[in-house]
């Protein structure tokens, strides 16, 4: 399909990681870009320029850029084996994001057509006046590609995307991820931990997300045993994620709190 997708959720509750399961198992090349971390255009092409390579070979890329108008500087990073990319200051950032999102679409191929993902998405409002109807004027006249939209902020989300006088007025098939219901939920945890050895950590996990109904703690929960290591205790993951994903320095302390 051409269409786009608009997803909105609030943070944490899982939207990059879905999309990024969903790509791979499409088998599609896909790039990300979180526009939190994009401070100026010229750093958003970079960005966009940069994940390219990560999963194009250099002569693929190599012989698109010929036609670049404003040619980077490119070096190896000695330390992350990775391509460096940099501009000369003060160049047309017009120029600039067009010649990488065309070089984009012609990478593309029709049987591996390329996803490119733009998250936190809203904050296009940030980074540079007018990026939104640059970015639109550009992205409505490809065809070789698709674009995927997330944002943890569904007022500015729904502004840039359902209001007419917005520049993505209508851009994308818009969809919002809802909190994964609790019956569910607590079944998945069950199919993650079957051992009998591990009914402690059932009832830490069912504690944590009854006392600590958020979009956190489900997040939390979830990926840690997604990812989990059947070679450890379940036990042994709730208390990693505890110590560093929530901010309890204590996971032990935080436990015996749950249990009260």
């Amino acid at each position: 399909s051409e269409n786009h997708l608009i997803l909105i959720s609030p943070r944490r509750f899982g939207k990059s990681s879905l999309i990024t399961k969903a790509v791979k198992l499409l088998k599609r090349p896909y790039i990300i870009v979180n526009l939190q971390q994009v401070v100026s255009t010229q750093d958003l092409a970079t960005k966009l320029l940069k994940e390219a390579f990560k999963i194009y070979k250099w002569e693929r890329i190599k012989h698109h850029m010929r036609h670049f108008r404003i040619v980077p500087t490119l070096s190896t990073n000695p330390v992350t084996d990775g391509i460096d990319i940099s501009f000369q200051p003060r160049v047309d950032t017009r120029i600039l994001l067009e010649d990488v999102l065309s070089l984009l679409e012609h990478v593309s191929t029709p049987e591996h057509r390329l996803i490119v993902v733009l998250d936190e998405f809203q904050e296009i409002a940030t980074i540079d006046k007018g990026l939104d109807r640059q970015l639109r004027a550009i992205m409505q006249a490809q065809k070789g590609l698709n674009y995927i939209f997330l944002g943890s902020q569904e007022s500015m989300m729904l502004e840039i995307f359902e209001q007419k006088k917005s520049p993505f007025y209508h851009f994308g098939k818009l969809m919002r991820l809802a909190k994964i219901p609790y019956a569910d939920f607590y079944d998945y945890l069950k199919s993650r931990i079957p051992r009998e050895d591990d009914n402690i950590a059932k009832e830490i996990l069912t504690n944590i997300i009854i006392k600590e109904d958020s979009a956190d703690a489900y997040y939390l929960i979830g990926k840690i045993l997604y990812e989990q290591d059947d070679k450890l205790g379940a036990l042994s993951f709730v208390k990693k994620a505890i110590s560093i994903d929530s901010g309890h320095e204590d996971a032990n302390e935080f436990l015996l709190e749950l249990k009260h």
